[in-house]
């Protein structure tokens, strides 16, 4: 959902440029990263006390609450594009309600899979770094062509989402989708490999509004959409090893 804040025209965009009128202090990178950082630990937090409450669900349980959460993400991201003044609000609420619902997401993939979820961490930390490091050396350059493509890719993976859980209720066959065959993990690590692209978009505009010597009050706009980029790739990693682990156990 990252991609629906930091876009090609995020910076001069009227909402923006409104929301955050000239001040005397400018975005700066650390101010990003700190702001992220706290709403990071704001998740990890809530996602032990998520985790520790959560009851024992079923599978079907968890696919509601995992949708219940995909709502609650979209809600708070429309509200920030919509209202770029919301963002801190936003991103507080956010991490607070999405870190009750990772820890009990992450409890129920712990339970069937054992030591499934620090596996998960690990892979979204080398993934993130990954990431960072690739944008900051420039091995690939982010194009505003290729921030479209990626937003186009990025809404039709939350359209299929949405659309094969409405065909989950009428009792249809999604094993491709959501099962442990090739195709299905194909599909996890594609899937995978869109959610972390979303960050060198989500850097190389960040850049850009520092370059640009945006007000400091955007750092908190940017910082939900990196933190929503970091956590949909927890939850596609988490994902998409649950399914190997099943494939192999065959």
């Amino acid at each position: 959902m990252s991609r629906e804040m930091l876009n090609d025209t995020t910076w001069s965009s009227p909402e923006v440029t409104t929301a955050f009128p000239p001040a005397p202090r400018a975005m700066t990178y650390g101010g990003v990263a700190a702001k992220t950082g706290l709403f990071l630990l704001i998740i990890g937090g809530l996602a032990a006390v998520g985790w520790n409450s959560a009851a024992t669900f079923t599978g079907r349980g968890s696919g509601l609450v995992y949708l219940v959460g995909f709502f609650v993400l979209i809600g708070l991201t429309i509200a920030s594009v919509n209202n770029p003044r919301l963002a801190l609000a936003a991103g507080l609420l956010y991490s607070v309600l999405n870190g009750l619902w990772i820890g009990a997401i992450s409890r129920y993939y712990e339970d069937v899979f054992d030591g499934i979820v620090g596996l998960a961490l690990l892979g979204t930390l080398a993934i993130t770094v990954g990431m960072l490091i690739l944008y900051s050396t420039r091995v690939f350059r982010v194009t505003a062509r290729g921030a479209q493509i990626i937003s186009a890719l990025v809404l039709a993976i939350a359209l299929m989402y949405f659309v094969a859980f409405l065909m989950s209720l009428f009792g249809a066959d999604l094993n491709f989708l959501y099962g442990s065959s090739p195709a299905a993990i194909l599909i996890g690590v594609v899937i995978l490999g869109v959610a972390a692209s979303t960050l060198l978009v989500d850097f190389d505009f960040v850049e850009q509004g520092v370059k640009a010597g945006t007000p400091k009050a955007a750092e908190w706009y940017a910082a939900f959409g990196i933190v929503s980029s970091i956590v949909w790739i927890y939850l596609e990693v988490l994902r998409l090893l649950a399914r190997i682990k099943v494939a192999s156990n065959r």
